[in-house]
């Protein structure tokens, strides 16, 4: 019929079609294109925990500059970290830096799917907003 996806052996979830690509379902699990795909994912979960790591040095210094310039932290939860650098600068710095290791990390190359990707892309927007305001705060009362 029309519109109507034929089963064969290459076709049937488990089994590999003509380009070698093996499916469950709808989605690639196997073959030279997943390893692409994959690598692809890898990649720009590299590239993202690497700037939440830079993003989170900036975040740290223009606070630290936009509290010296008179500005106020508002944030109860962050007020304490402000009070507390060490601890700030540990968890800050250091959860994306883990975060990176483990990235870049052989086992997490074949583990890294798009929800990952999505998950780890929105807390860097995020963190691109925060900074933003925090540059946006740092001119206002310098």
């Amino acid at each position: 019929m029309p519109g109507q996806r034929q089963l064969s052996a290459n076709t049937l979830p488990g089994y590999a079609d003509a380009a070698g690509r093996g499916h469950v379902g709808d989605e690639l699990t196997a073959g030279s294109g997943e390893r692409a795909e994959r690598s692809g994912y890898h990649r720009a979960y590299v590239v993202a925990a690497a700037l939440l790591i830079v993003l989170n040095l900036f975040d740290v210094v223009i606070t630290r500059q936009a509290l010296a310039a008179g500005a106020s932290e508002l944030n109860p939860i962050a007020r304490w970290f402000v009070e507390h650098a060490v601890i700030a600068y540990v968890i800050k710095l250091g959860v994306p830096a883990v975060l990176f290791v483990l990235a870049s990390s052989r086992f997490a190359r074949d583990r890294i799917n798009a929800v990952h990707l999505a998950a780890i892309w929105t807390v860097v927007g995020m963190y691109v907003m925060t900074v933003v305001l925090n540059v946006a705060t740092w001119m206002r009362y310098a």
